[in-house]
């Protein structure tokens, strides 16, 4: 629960249905869907807007508790070791996601992925409570939270997300 008694829901949904939802945000923002692969634990979207076409691959988790008994502001998602390169490359990004309910809106946080890499084991990547209701309340909102750049939005809010995400981990080929 949030300070201001907003309610956030630690749902379990299947991953069909995260998904599902996240097509939802793509398709609110302006983006057609022309084609989706789905492998490993990822799924790979062909996007297009604007006559520019761009490839995302997603990893999408629920958002859960963080597992500390005496941090209940923090929330987390868990992040297998990532396989397989996550450089950007011109018009193709890695997008690490995580989905959670803030009272009746859906929230989505994206994390910078490369953060999760190189690791033998499962590693968490975590966001506040507040960034969260800062999320639900004003539509998108960004911080830095431990060193790393946690970007998190409302469906009405997904394209800021993605623009701002996209300039951030921009990176040219050489």
């Amino acid at each position: 629960m949030g300070n201001n008694e907003e309610i956030i829901y630690l749902q379990k949904l299947p991953k069909k249905e995260l998904y599902s939802i996240l097509d939802n945000f793509f398709l609110k923002a302006d983006y057609t869907i022309d084609e989706v692969t789905y492998f490993d634990h990822k799924r790979k979207y062909l996007l297009s807007k604007n006559s520019k076409n761009i490839t995302v691959t997603v990893l999408l988790k629920n958002i859960s508790d963080c597992g500390w008994k005496n941090r209940k502001n923090i929330k987390r998602i868990q992040v297998m070791k990532l396989q397989g390169s996550l450089k950007t490359k011109i018009n193709e990004c890695f997008l690490l996601l995580g989905l959670t309910k803030v009272d009746d809106k859906f929230i989505i946080v994206a994390w910078n992925p490369l953060k999760y890499i190189y690791h033998e084991k499962n590693r968490s990547a975590y966001v506040y409570d507040d960034t969260l209701i800062e999320a639900k309340k004003i539509g998108f909102y960004h911080v830095v939270q431990n060193g790393e750049k946690i970007l998190a939005c409302d469906i009405d809010n997904f394209t800021k997300l993605l623009d701002m995400y996209f300039d951030y981990s921009y990176v040219e080929e050489i």
